[in-house]
């Protein structure tokens, strides 16, 4: 195992190196995905969202996160509170799912969440 992890690009062919990307790969990397999901009854209701932005790991995950911790900090103010919920434990999308602000603030740091309103299975991911 140690020989692995002390030479990652000879057991992968070059795909893994121990030092992370360049501020260049940085720049120039783009992520681009689609998500379907569905209403409570399957058939009900359903939204395709074309999710883009930085590049993922190192760029957009930071966006993300600090989104929403600006939403959570936000809602503690008297008119800053559009979460679906006051309390308790709850998932992050019943909690942000309706919230502007959180998509708000993604999108002024280049994560957009866009409702495709045509879209055919050659778009699909899978």
């Amino acid at each position: 195992c140690d020989m692995l992890h002390a030479n990652p690009e000879g057991f992968s062919g070059g795909v893994f190196k121990t030092e992370g990307p360049t501020q260049e790969e940085l720049e120039k990397g783009r992520f681009t995905t689609y998500v379907t999901a569905f209403g409570p009854n399957n058939n009900d209701r359903r939204a395709r969202v074309k999710v883009s932005g930085p590049e993922p790991g190192y760029v957009a995950t930071p966006i993300l996160i600090v989104s929403l911790a600006l939403t959570i900090l936000d809602a503690g103010k008297a008119d800053g509170n559009d979460l679906s919920f006051d309390a308790g434990v709850t998932l992050p999308g019943a909690l942000f799912g309706d919230s502007e602000k959180v998509y708000e603030h993604m999108r002024n740091e280049g994560v957009n969440f866009d409702v495709v309103d045509e879209f055919d299975d050659s778009q699909s991911p899978v």
